[in-house]
């Protein structure tokens, strides 16, 4: 088998291959010989077909069957010969003809990874956020959950809405004056505190119980949902009025909250906020150097890569949407800011998969051990457990995420990176 390519783009080429006539004698021998054994003819026993009925009958197929095994193998064989990294095989124009003593002859385009020879990683600057919680990051945490442990008991005696109640309603909804029954509720509690419609708020406060009320709304353009930018109406009664009992912030609060003062709790809320910006921070630092890298090394990217990179990001955007019962907004300019990510993210990986190689970066099963380690310190499960747990799939995603966070870390060790102020 002879083959040739030559190159159409960085991401594309054309392969030209021929397959000797002996070859093709021999694939068709021994498809007929196969079909010998098998074939079942009215009026020959099984192996005893002639041949000259055989390709009475099946000539064509044969042909068929031979013309693809041999371009499948005649591909197989360039991609190896020269040694290419095939993203995807783009189907041929028009499959070749079998003439009788003359090579089998085909061209196929194939979509392949670019060649990467350098990465430029030279003079990248980047800023690290200073990491800064404060005491009032410290006591608006204290402060929700002190929220979240407060007691709710009707008013008494009895008042109206205040700022911040607890209102039991019941209330019918219309949309763009369409009548949403499935939006209905009856004595459903509405927490003026939370975060509802300013509309519905102000309508609420000042009311009593008994009062009845029809209030016009207006749905947020953005995280509105499918309402989004609609109007809205609510005819409702008000049914009760509540009010939350707030507990004292103090040790005994602390306690029940089982810390051993509140001392304790402020330092361990703090530690958890300081943790929880660090991760962010040093998330921040890494999505800076990937924009640098991309910036300072322009490469042509393979079209399928980007699709299904797309498509992936696409499925998991529309599962996020089902868990979370929201609707589609913005689509285009979803779409459209999507497909920039999964070029950016395609990009990268190519990037990064070339500073491994050229920098001899590998996996070291010591790195997958460590981090097993530490996800059976957070889990609880003993790391026997969870290593026997993680396999296939899954074990070759932990895999490329501890290579990647390595590529990362080197990466950042040759960056200049500045300590913000603020």
């Amino acid at each position: 088998m002879q083959s040739q390519i030559s190159e159409i783009s960085p991401v594309l080429v054309e392969v030209s291959v021929q397959v000797p006539w002996p070859d093709v004698e021999k694939a068709i021998e021994g498809n007929y010989v196969q079909l010998g054994r098998t074939a079942k003819v009215k009026g020959f026993r099984p192996g005893k077909v002639p041949r000259n009925v055989l390709k009475q009958l099946f000539g064509a197929r044969v042909k068929q069957d031979v013309i693809s095994n041999l371009v499948e193998a005649g591909l197989g064989r360039a991609v190896q010969q020269h040694n290419l990294a095939v993203v995807q095989v783009t189907p041929l124009e028009a499959m070749p003809e079998l003439k009788q003593g003359e090579p089998l002859a085909f061209k196929a385009k194939l979509e392949v990874r670019p060649k990467i020879e350098s990465v430029d990683i030279d003079g990248i600057q980047l800023t690290r956020q200073a990491l800064n919680v404060s005491d009032d990051d410290v006591n608006q945490v204290i402060e929700r959950m002190r929220q979240q442990n407060a007691e709710v008991k009707a008013v008494e005696p009895a008042r109206s809405v205040g700022e911040t109640d607890i209102v039991a309603c019941d209330y019918q909804v219309s949309i763009e004056g369409t009548p949403r029954p499935d939006l209905s509720a009856t004595d459903r509690d509405i927490d003026l505190s939370g975060t509802i419609l300013p509309e519905l708020k102000a309508g609420l406060v000042g009311k009593s119980v008994g009062d009845k009320a029809q209030i016009e709304v207006k749905f947020p353009s953005e995280n509105g949902g499918e309402f989004a930018g609609k109007a809205g109406t609510f005819d409702l009664e008000v049914k009760a009025v509540k009010e939350k009992i707030l507990p004292t912030v103090d040790d005994e609060f602390a306690k029940d909250l089982e810390y051993a003062s509140l001392d304790e709790l402020k330092q361990k809320t703090r530690a958890k906020l300081e943790e929880t910006a660090k991760d962010r921070i040093e998330g921040e630092l890494r999505d800076q150097l990937i924009d640098k890298l991309v910036e300072k090394n322009p490469l042509e990217l393979p079209p399928s890569l980007v699709q299904q990179q797309h498509q992936a990001m696409l499925q998991e955007y529309v599962r996020m949407l089902r868990m979370t019962g929201q609707a589609p907004r913005g689509q285009e300019n979803i779409l459209e800011t999507m497909r920039a990510d999964a070029e950016k993210r395609v990009r990268a990986a190519l990037l990064l998969g070339a500073v491994a190689r050229l920098k001899e970066i590998k996996l070291d099963p010591k790195d997958v051990d460590a981090r097993l380690t530490e996800m059976a310190d957070r889990s609880g499960k003993h790391v026997a457990k969870l290593r026997a747990e993680l396999q296939g799939e899954q074990r070759e995603m932990l895999e490329s995420q501890v290579l990647e966070e390595k590529l990362l870390e080197y990466l950042l060790g040759q960056a200049t990176i500045t300590e913000s102020a603020t």
